[in-house]
Order: C-alpha cells, then sequence, then structure tokens
C-alpha cells in the first residue's frame, strides 16, 4: 500500500493567497454537497472573518454555528455512561463498570445506545471514551477509565467508539497521554513517564483508537510529558498522533489547559506566547477562554500568523462537511430536556445487562449467596442502600428514572418478607454514628443483613451539595472506606446475622477486616439507573454473577502503585509488615457455578511462527449456567530488556450451561510477542513464551519469606495454583523479527531558483514486524522531519514542498535509520523577488489602523518596486521600496478606517487577514431580554415568559399574591435551560422576604454539566440571598454582598456579570452594594426560586427579568422603575464639532434585528448653539449613505441616534458614524470618539 501527502516547509517557501469568492455568491463551492471536502474548506475559510474563525475553534458546548454563512453547529456531549448533557437520558454503568464485564459486543451496543440519544438531541460529537489506563488506585478518576491494563482499555475503548461512530457521529476519547498514572494518585500530577512506559502502556489504547476505530477527535491531557505540556507538545500532537497514526481529525484541550500554560505550568507569561504554542503544537479547539479573547489580539500584534489560526480550523470544518451537517444542520443550541429517543424500555433493558453483567462477586463463604426471596426479614443497611451514587459525567435524572437497591430488593422478595431500612449514617455528617442502634437494631431483627456502603459521586439526590469521595479532582489520601462505615459494618456484624457485603464504589478500597469476617462481598461499581435491579437480580440468583475486576484491589494503600503486571524487582517484593499480594487480583470474580480448563492448544502459523493460534476448552462443571471471561495472559520468560511479569492478550467470554465444555480460541500476533529494545526499537526475540489462560490472572509467586519473595525468577513462577482457575503452557519462535526500512528521495534534477519544487521521501518496510520510523530531510541542515509507522510490506510517501534560491548546484539528503540518501540539484539564477514577513497590525485611539511586515530580497538583483496595502479589496496607500539583496527592511503603512467592526487587510501578496476596530453604541442589554416574568397571573400553576412567549409549568403548590409569586414550600418554577455560558449577563427582580431559611433563599439556579472546567470556570449557578446579604457564585466563585437585605418590604435586586472583565456587581434598590471579580459561569438558568446550594424560606417575587449584558447602575435604576421593556431603547447624542460650510453626506454602519429601528437626527446650529437646521433620516443596517445636501450651512454640528429593540431581540446598534461637508470629516467610530457624546436610556458604548 502507497500513500502521498503533502508537507508545508514555512521555512523555505512564501505561502500563496487562496482565491477568494465573495460570500454573496448564490452557489459558492462549499455550500455544494457534491465537491470534495477539501474544496469546500479551501473555499470556505477565506470567506471567513478571524473572528468567525475564532468561534469555530473554541468551545461553547460545542462548535458555534454562524448562519451568515450557513455553518452549523456541531454541539457536544460528555459521553461517558450515557448524554450527560440532558435530563432523563439513560444512566448506564459508568465506565468501570462496564470494563468489568469484559464483555465487547454489550459496550459496543452501549456506544450504539449513547450514540442514539445523542444524536436525536443534535449531538455529534462525544468527549469520551476516557482511555487513560489507571495505574494508581487513589486517583478520582479511576471510575472514568476501562481499568489498568492497556490491553483491556484498548478493546473496551474501541469497542465503544465503533458502536458510537455507527450512528453517524465522531468519538473524541480522552485524555492524551500518560494521564492515568498521576503521582500519588493526584488528578494531572504526571510523573514525567518515559518512552518505554508510555509506549509499552499509555499510549496503547490510544493507537488502537485511531488505527482501528478511526475515531474523529482527541482530547489532549492536563499533564506533561518530557517537560512540555500535553498541549503544546508537538511530539504528542504531530509525531505520534498525526503522523505515525495518520490522525486527521480535531485534537481538544482540556478545559483551561492553555490558560494553565500561565498559571499551573509557568512556561509562559502572557496569553499571546500560550495562544502561539497551542496553535504549533496542533491543537484545533480549545474548551476554555484564552483563545476567544486573545487570538484575534495575537493576530494583529504579529505573535500569530493567521495561518495558524486557519490550520487550527481546517480539522473542524472538514468533520462537519463529513458529518454531513450542512445539508442537515442540526439544533445551534443544547436542549437539556428530556426527549421521546432517552431512557426507551430497550435502553433501560440494555442498562441492566451491563450492570449485572458488570458486578464481581469477591467472596462467597458457605454459598451464602444467592438468597432466598421468601426469607422472612431482610435488613437494609447503608448509606447508598436508598439512593444511587451515579458517577461524575452522567445525565440528571428524572423522577422514578433511578432503582435503588432498597428499591431492587423490595421488589424481588416474596410477598410476606419484610424489608426493614435504615441508613446508619448520612453522607452530609458521614463520621456522625448517631445512626448506628437503629442499624444495629433492625439487623437483630432480619435474617440476613445487605449492607449497601461504599463511595459517594454525584448521587442521585441532586439538588443537594452530598460530598464526594470519588470523582474528578477528588483524589484519596487513602484507600478505606469513607467515614465511619467499618465501624458501621463491625457493629452489624457484631450481632451475629449473615452480613451480605455490597460495595457501591468508583475505585479500589482497602477493607482486610471485610474480606477475612464478612462471608459475602459484591462490588457493584456506579451501576446506572437500574443499579437496584441488577444487584437484586444478582442476590436472588436471578443472574449468575460474572464480572471481573479489572483492578487490582490491593491489601494497603502503601503498596501502590500496585499492578498485576509489574516488573521484576532487583531485589525484594514483600513488606517486613506484610506479603506483596494483592487482596483481589485482577481478573478475578466467582459465580454461582464452578469452570475447568483443560487442553491448552499451540498452533503456529507455518508462514508466520510467530502468528499462534491459541486454544483452550472451558467446561462449565457445576450446577447452573454462567458465563465465564477466559483470559490470555503472556510471559516473556528471558529477554534483552526487563518485561512485565505477564501481560494481557486476549480474553473471550463465555456462555455455559451446566456441564457444557466450549472452546475459546485466541490469536497471538508477532506484535503481541515483541518488545522495545534497548534501542528503542520494537523486535520479536527468539526463544519461549508462556501463556496462562484462566478466569482471573494468574497468581503471583508465594511470597512472605522474612521481607523476600520466594524463588529467585518471579516469571518461572507464575501459574495457578489451583487448576480449576487456569491453565499454563509453552511455545518457542525460532525467527527474529524486527522492521527493516528502506529509503528513497526523489526530486528534479534541475530548479529555477525561487519556484516550488517537490521532494518526495518514500519510505518502505521490508521486514516481518510494523514498527516506527524518522526520516529526516537536510540542505546543509535539517529543514524537515517526518514519521512513520509501517506494517511489513507497506510503503509510505511523503511530499515537502521546497522553493531554494541560491544558484549554483545543491544537495538534497534525507537520513533514517542509519541510512544516506542524497540527490543533486542545479539551481538555476532567479531575478529579485520580494519575501514579506509576518504581518503585525494595530489600531490607535482615533481609528487608524497601522500594518507592519518585513521585506527581504531573496533573489540575485535588486528589487524594485511598489509595496500596496489593500483594505476589503480596494488599494488604500502604497510604499515604493528599493532593496538589495540579501537585505531586509522594516515597512509600515497607515490607514484611517471608514468604518469599525471587521477590516479585510492585505498587504503585498501576504495572505489577507481580518482585523478588528473596536467602538460603536448599542443595546445595554446585548444579546436581549432573555426572560422576562411579571408574575401578574394572579391564579393558576403557570407563568408566562413575556421574552420569548413560553409558558411554564410552576413545581409545588404555588400562592399568588397582588400581582406577585410567592416561593415557599419548596415550590419553584423551571425556565428550561437559559444558556448564560461564558456570557455576560444580568438577573434581577423585586422581592419581598416574608421568612429566611437559616438566613437564606435561592432566587435564581442552575449547573452546568460535567466538563464545563474544573479550575477557571464555575459549574453551580446561585443568585439568591445568604446570612441576610446578597450571594451571586457559581460554586467556589462567590460575590458576597455586603448589606442586609431589609426583609418584609418590596425590594429591587440584581446581578451582573460582566465576561469581558470577569466581574460581578451586586445592586440593592438601584445602589451598588459589592464588585468584585470573578470567572465565568458555564451553564444555563434552570430554575426560579430555588438554587443547587440555597432553598427553602418564604418571599415573593415581581418583575423578574435575566437580561444578556452586563447592567451598569443606571440601567438597574431604569430596570427596576421602568420594567425591562425599557432597556429596548434609549438615545445617543454626539459631541458638536465644528463645521465651515454646508454638509454633503452622512455615512453609517449599522446592525439592526428585524422589528428594531435605529434613527438619526443630523441638528445643525450656530456658534452660540442657536439651530439653524435639522434632519431626521432612518438607518438600514449595514452601509448606509445619505445625502445631506440642502441642509443650512452652520458653524457646528451634532448627531441624535434614536435606537429602538424589538421585543427580546438582540441589540440594534452602530458601528461607524461619519459626517461630510465643506471642510468637515468628523468621525465616531472607535471607543473613544464615541464616549465624547452622552447615551441614555438603554443604549452604552461598546468598549469592543
Amino acid at each position: 500500500m502507497s500513500t502521498v501527502q503533502t508537507f508545508c516547509v514555512a521555512t523555505a517557501s512564501i505561502l500563496l493567497l487562496p482565491v477568494f469568492t465573495s460570500a454573496a455568491d448564490t452557489n459558492p463551492i462549499y455550500l455544494d454537497g457534491k465537491r470534495p471536502i477539501s474544496e469546500r474548506v479551501n473555499d470556505l475559510i477565506p470567506r471567513m472573518t478571524l473572528d468567525e474563525k475564532v468561534s469555530q475553534i473554541t468551545d461553547d458546548w460545542g462548535s458555534a454555528a454562524i448562519p451568515r454563512l450557513k455553518i452549523p453547529a456541531l454541539l457536544k456531549t460528555e459521553g461517558l455512561h450515557g448524554q450527560s448533557y440532558s435530563n432523563g437520558a439513560t444512566i448506564f454503568p459508568h465506565a468501570i463498570a462496564s470494563a468489568a464485564t469484559w464483555d465487547l459486543p454489550l459496550v459496543n451496543r452501549v456506544g450504539q445506545a449513547v450514540g442514539q440519544e445523542s444524536k436525536a438531541a443534535g449531538i455529534y460529537q462525544t468527549w469520551s471514551p476516557v482511555l487513560d489506563v489507571a495505574r494508581d488506585a487513589r486517583w478520582g478518576r479511576i471510575e472514568e477509565t476501562f481499568g489498568e491494563d492497556p490491553t483491556l482499555v484498548a478493546r473496551m475503548g474501541v469497542a465503544w467508539i465503533n458502536g458510537f461512530q455507527s450512528q453517524g457521529l465522531i468519538a473524541t476519547p480522552k485524555h492524551f497521554a500518560g494521564h492515568g498514572a498521576p503521582e500519588g494518585g493526584r488528578d494531572s500530577n504526571d510523573i514525567g513517564l518515559s518512552e518505554r512506559i508510555m509506549r509499552e502502556i499509555h499510549l496503547v489504547p490510544f493507537r488502537a483508537a485511531f488505527e482501528e476505530a478511526n475515531a474523529g477527535g482527541v482530547m489532549a491531557a492536563y499533564g506533561t510529558w518530557n517537560g512540555v505540556p500535553d498541549n503544546a507538545s508537538t511530539d504528542l500532537l504531530q509525531g505520534i498522533l498525526r503522523q505515525e497514526w495518520g490522525f486527521k481529525g480535531m485534537v481538544v484541550t482540556d478545559c483551561d489547559a492553555i490558560q494553565h500554560f500561565i498559571s499551573k505550568h509557568a512556561i509562559s507569561t502572557n496569553a499571546d506566547g500560550a495562544t502561539k504554542m497551542a496553535l504549533e503544537a496542533g491543537v484545533n479547539v480549545e474548551c476554555g477562554t484564552v483563545w476567544r479573547k486573545n487570538i484575534a489580539g495575537a493576530v494583529k500584534r504579529g505573535v500569530v500568523n493567521e495561518t495558524l489560526v486557519d490550520n487550527a480550523l481546517r480539522p473542524v470544518l472538514e468533520t462537519k462537511f463529513r458529518l454531513g451537517l450542512f445539508e442537515n444542520p442540526g439544533p445551534a443550541r443544547l436542549n437539556w430536556e428530556k426527549i421521546p429517543a432517552y431512557d426507551t424500555p430497550e435502553h433501560r433493558a440494555l442498562a441492566r445487562q451491563m450492570a449485572t453483567e458488570s458486578m464481581v462477586l469477591v467472596k462467597n463463604q458457605n454459598k451464602i449467596l444467592p438468597l432466598a426471596k421468601n426469607l422472612k426479614t431482610i435488613a437494609v443497611i447503608g448509606p447508598n442502600a436508598a439512593q444511587v451514587q451515579l458517577g461524575d459525567y452522567s445525565a440528571r435524572p428524572v423522577e422514578d428514572q433511578l432503582v435503588s437497591v432498597l428499591d431492587g430488593i423490595k421488589s424481588h422478595v416474596a410477598q410476606g418478607t419484610q424489608v426493614l431500612y435504615a441508613p446508619g449514617f448520612s453522607w452530609q455528617n458521614p463520621n456522625d454514628k448517631s445512626g448506628f442502634d437503629e442499624a444495629v437494631n433492625i439487623a437483630k431483627q432480619a435474617d440476613v443483613v445487605v449492607m449497601v456502603m461504599g463511595d459517594s459521586s454525584s448521587s442521585s439526590s441532586n439538588m443537594s451539595r452530598i460530598p464526594d469521595t470519588t470523582g474528578e479532582n477528588r483524589d484519596g489520601a487513602t484507600l478505606t472506606m469513607p467515614g465511619a462505615q467499618s465501624d458501621l459494618i463491625k457493629a452489624v456484624h457484631a450481632t451475629g446475622k449473615p452480613v451480605v457485603l455490597t460495595v457501591v464504589n468508583g475505585k479500589p478500597f482497602v477493607f482486610n477486616w471485610e474480606a477475612e469476617n464478612i462471608p459475602a462481598i459484591l462490588i457493584t461499581w456506579y451501576a446506572g439507573e437500574e443499579a437496584g435491579n441488577a444487584t437484586a437480580d444478582l442476590l436472588f440468583g436471578d443472574r449468575n454473577p460474572s464480572g471481573k475486576l479489572p483492578l487490582t484491589f490491593p491489601r494497603n494503600t502503601g503498596q501502590l502503585p500496585l499492578t498485576y503486571d509489574y516488573k521484576t524487582s532487583g531485589r525484594s517484593y514483600d513488606y517486613y509488615d506484610q506479603p506483596f499480594s494483592p487482596q483481589f487480583r485482577f481478573g478475578y470474580g466467582l459465580s454461582y457455578t464452578n469452570f475447568k480448563y483443560s487442553n491448552l492448544q499451540f498452533a503456529p502459523s507455518p508462514q508466520n511462527p510467530a502468528q499462534v493460534t491459541v486454544t483452550v476448552d472451558v467446561q462449565n462443571t457445576g450446577t447452573v449456567a454462567g458465563d465465564e471471561v477466559a483470559q490470555l495472559y503472556l510471559t516473556d520468560p528471558v529477554a534483552s530488556v526487563v518485561t512485565p511479569i505477564m501481560q494481557l492478550k486476549g480474553f473471550q467470554r463465555l456462555s455455559l450451561n451446566p456441564g457444557e465444555t466450549k472452546k475459546a480460541t485466541f490469536q497471538l500476533t508477532p506484535y503481541d510477542l515483541s518488545l522495545l529494545d534497548v534501542n528503542m526499537k520494537r523486535i520479536v526475540e527468539p526463544g519461549e513464551f508462556r501463556v496462562h489462560i484462566g478466569g482471573s490472572s494468574p497468581e503471583i509467586p508465594g511470597t512472605g519469606n522474612g521481607g523476600r519473595a520466594q524463588g529467585e525468577n518471579q516469571k518461572a513462577s507464575v501459574g495457578f495454583k489451583d487448576p480449576s482457575q487456569g491453565i499454563s503452557g509453552q511455545f518457542n519462535v525460532a525467527t527474529p523479527y524486527a522492521a527493516r526500512f528502506v529509503y528513497t528521495l526523489t526530486t528534479p534534477p534541475k530548479i529555477q531558483g525561487g519556484a516550488e519544487f517537490m521532494a518526495t521521501m518514500t519510505v518502505k518496510n521490508a521486514g516481518n514486524l510494523t514498527d516506527i520510523t524518522q526520516a529526516d530531510l537536510y540542505e546543509g541542515s535539517k529543514i524537515a522531519s517526518r514519521r512513520f509507522e509501517l506494517k511489513p510490506g507497506e510503503t509510505k510517501s511523503y511530499a515537502f514542498p521546497l522553493t531554494m534560491y541560491k544558484a549554483g548546484a545543491a544537495t538534497l539528503s534525507l537520513t533514517g535509520s542509519d541510512q544516506l540518501v542524497s540527490r543533486a540539484i542545479t539551481v538555476a539564477k532567479s531575478p529579485a523577488r520580494l519575501r514579506l514577513g509576518a504581518l503585525k497590525t494595530q489600531v490607535d485611539d482615533d481609528g487608524v489602523v497601522s500594518v507592519s511586515t518585513t521585506a527581504t530580497d531573496v533573489g540575485s538583483e535588486a528589487y524594485k518596486g511598489q509595496l500596496v496595502l489593500m483594505v476589503d479589496g480596494k488599494a488604500t496607500t502604497s510604499r515604493a521600496l528599493t532593496i538589495q539583496p540579501g537585505e531586509t527592511q522594516n515597512v509600515e503603512l497607515k490607514y484611517a478606517a471608514q468604518r469599525n467592526g471587521n477590516l479585510k487587510v492585505q498587504l503585498g501578496n501576504l495572505t489577507e487577514q481580518n482585523i478588528q476596530v473596536p467602538g460603536g453604541i448599542g443595546m445595554t442589554w446585548g444579546d436581549g431580554l432573555l426572560l422576562s416574568l411579571p408574575f401578574n397571573e394572579g391564579t393558576g400553576a403557570t407563568a408566562k415568559d413575556l421574552a420569548s412567549g413560553k409558558t411554564f409549568d410552576i413545581k409545588g403548590t404555588p400562592r399568588w399574591d397582588a400581582q406577585s409569586l410567592t416561593i415557599s414550600d419548596g415550590a419553584f418554577v423551571p425556565v428550561g435551560g437559559i444558556n448564560l455560558a461564558n456570557r455576560s449577563f444580568t438577573l434581577a427582580t423585586w422581592l419581598k422576604i416574608n421568612q429566611l431559611n437559616n438566613g437564606q433563599i435561592g432566587i435564581f439556579g442552575g449547573r452546568a454539566p460535567m466538563g464545563a472546567g474544573q479550575n477557571e470556570s464555575g459549574s453551580t449557578l446561585h443568585a439568591g440571598i445568604r446570612d441576610g446579604k446578597l450571594q451571586f457564585g457559581f460554586f467556589g466563585r462567590d460575590v458576597a454582598g455586603q448589606a442586609a437585605v431589609p426583609t418584609g418590604r418590596w425590594v429591587h435586586l440584581a446581578y451582573s456579570y460582566d465576561s469581558t472583565i470577569n466581574q460581578g456587581t451586586l445592586y440593592i434598590d438601584g445602589k451598588q452594594d459589592t464588585q468584585k471579580d470573578q470567572l465565568p459561569y458555564m451553564g444555563a438558568l434552570e430554575t426560579i426560586g430555588t438554587t443547587p446550594q440555597m432553598q427553602g424560606g418564604q418571599f415573593a417575587l415581581h418583575d423578574l427579568a435575566v437580561v444578556g449584558g452586563a447592567l451598569n447602575q443606571a440601567n438597574v435604576n431604569l430596570l427596576s422603575e421602568k420594567g425591562a421593556q425599557s432597556l429596548g431603547a434609549g438615545t445617543y447624542q454626539t459631541e458638536w464639532r465644528p463645521l465651515k460650510g454646508a454638509l454633503s453626506t452622512l455615512q453609517a454602519w449599522a446592525d439592526i434585528p428585524a422589528g428594531s429601528r435605529i434613527t438619526a437626527t443630523i441638528e445643525v446650529a450656530d456658534a452660540s448653539g442657536k439651530a439653524l437646521d435639522s434632519k431626521t433620516l432612518p438607518l438600514v443596517s449595514g452601509a448606509t449613505s445619505l445625502p445631506l445636501t440642502g441642509m443650512k450651512p452652520g458653524a457646528q454640528v451634532r448627531v441624535r441616534l434614536d435606537l429602538q429593540a424589538a421585543k427580546g431581540a438582540t441589540s440594534p446598534r452602530v458601528g461607524s458614524l461619519i459626517l461630510k461637508g465643506d471642510g468637515l470629516d468628523a468621525r465616531w467610530i472607535t471607543p473613544s470618539q464615541w464616549k465624547k457624546g452622552v447615551a441614555a436610556g438603554g443604549v452604552s458604548v461598546d468598549a469592543n
């Protein structure tokens, strides 16, 4: 197979301008679905402004739509175990639970189901699955992973991605790479992983995801590799990802990772540097605000070339074209509500099946399980019995969606069985033992006790803040069960009643006492919405346990990191006070039946002796049907480098009836047998290989000999002590395997100096093993390089466009794998050529645009010519240049802007750039009136929004008073999810407090889904009153008021957030109370009358409004006095400008939404201010030039603008205003010019 690609060596060539076609074309190429995607992208990018480009490569729940160009949105979700950005989507078991099934077809079906629900919601991308290989059990995010083994993670990841992408969507696995081995288990604290560890462990699942499943995206991790943050690593994002693996999709950052270059990694002091690093490394989409706020300025300042922005943009647009979104666009905004495709009976059944298969029985002494359904009394005890722990990145459950273990047990037992329940303690106060007596009392009454203990993570009680014990940024220093759980278990055990311990967990626990004393232990993980039914299915024998541990359970936290595939020690293994071995080993899990392994056979391929078919017979020797997971582990007994004691290389799930025997078949490839030698070359060394196949990983050699491992060679002793658990054998490979690369370089023998030509390197793998190589291209010094991964017999080519200038003989050389290939080239003499450097732009306070660059003559003759500055396609000014051969000059040209907004600037043959001239006036409410609830219904259970015309149901029992709604007894108004993410807004209402709840009430509330950002952005919205004062925050980023809010009377409150300066401001009765820096909120407004952190109390609301802009004090006063609609009208009066004669024209640029209007009144006066003439003219959207001939001359002139917005519309605005006449060129373009006038009503001056 041969492939040819093109790479531009930017240092050796001049980039040519793409052909620009007007966006007004009726049939542009990019909208023609029959044209190749590359042509469509090439046609679209030049049509886009810089701000539009930035909107595509910055995340706002996905990549935004651009209606002007008919570019669709690409919405995303965090689909780890369901469509998480929703209410009521199916909540499947978390990833660690799905890994415990070891069932690839089932995982594929779940991926399909998540894809179906996502697509039904108009979401075409998921930021999942997590392909981190979890190497430290203290890490809080283990619940999101597929476990500790690279093969298991890879197989699970490929199955899930194939399922999800089968629905015409793209998966974005994360976190690339090495994220699963944090130092001390602390999230994102990478330990400086070596290239060997990365390639042996952490890169394995990602390689499979891209080479086998063709995943369409990838998220780079927060951490570092080789001292460089992953989001700035060209080695990871270019060399490995795009070159070795051929990835062509989108690279997204983890949220705020680019900001971390400055605030955490300290590799840059400013946003310009951080922006450039990420773009040059190959990031395509930022989750965060650095690019959104900084790219345009960095391009203007010449720090970032717009070509880098285009390079980042290209895969985003290619993805939208490939998904067919231009032809069939989905919604532009996320729909947070439950839709019919969510949680169908088929998907609920699938969730239950996965939950049942995932649960791992690790102890069943005296076969206490399964329980009889007709027991007289069962006690159910524990903090997780009556609520369902879901784990991070879960959909929000709707009423009756979740089934708790208590519910499941009640629905499974016989009619006469009494089920008693006591929590023992609550997660709000996990060390409180006051509930122990109740728990012990019901245990004494029971025939058996089912204890439901474990972790807390994003529980079903989602409107209260329950402390999480696992999850993102919830890492534990120990692995003991949190709070007083162990004491509660011991207290119940002391009653003498049989205890079944059901563990709800997101990571392993250390529970040595429990493992020794409790007769039955069932690991259930975060099992999703059907957790209770699935648990009961196993407890009562409706289903047979079949899950296997995807993680090692240690005996002590001090053993960590502890994984089954450890490398042999230079000395001992044990501690002086306990053995090295784990409590429960990787792959372990019991059944209600027994299995036997026999007849292990090896069949090497005659043509390829390292391609080995391995078979084994598996028999169900028990009396009930069951599933067994046959697992194949490989040991390389003697190697030239240290290798793991064993490695999982395959697994197969088998369903067996009593007495039935089935043959499990595995294929071992040369790649499976290979290792990385001392030179990091992949080889298969001739010799013996040992294979172990069983229902778990084989036992490690016996330890405990005074702190020393028994036996000198651990590898030789690995196996199964109990033959019924597994079988071992060996085979030999006599043939060595390695790649052998052959390189060729193709160039023309003669070229014209200054003319581009192609140099093509070709690499063939003439060996018998897949491996990677790097080929470097030299012309004196190294000018380019390329990595390749090639299978045996595969050929790949890569073409570099190059340009040479110096006349005479030249030599190009290619090196790789100790080979040197050279080609002689004759370069003909070239005439003078002008090469321009990066374009730098700047706009001063008067709207003068300065454009500068460097000009170099790269020919052999002097250059003479004109350098022309083009603005919006028209020549504006020029400069004559005379440059000697090899000389570089600094060149600057200036242009007085005729309007603000986006200008297209081109200097010479440089790529056209978009610059932004700030300024203008518009309505203070920015994006318009988002919500207006007067609460004047007086009766009923609904409230009408005057902004949208929607009617909202009021939850609870509303109480109406004179033109107001009283909130009490848990009543609140759900408002459907008004997007406030990363935007300015103001929340305002008239309020009358009748009674506070512990000094607090909640007025405006909402949540951001998981993944909104963990460090630089907020995940919950709460605006209300705490301790009798205003409180406005986004979960830990609060602005607290200073003055007490009056009670017993009506008071007007406003909470304002300005995203342009990250500032929150509080107002009471129109007066500023507090102002403080505040980072952005990342979610939606969801409720009126309650918040995630503040509930209760009794209070009345009237004239409540949510405005899409940050109101100042004057506007807040206007809002309180005249209502929300008053903000949609206002005036702007310019200052007087001198006039020497008659006026000729008024030129303006305006944006006027449908239903809105703007009029301009021109007033002429004499020197004393006496009015001489006036004229009122309507403005239209876009550029306007209106004649003013016939107006009387005077000594001074000014303009009044009247703005009126349609109800709820975005702001009408005027960008620029120019008056021309005799000796007059009066301009209002930049903020400094607009600020000389006076704005009134709802009008304000734009700062940018």
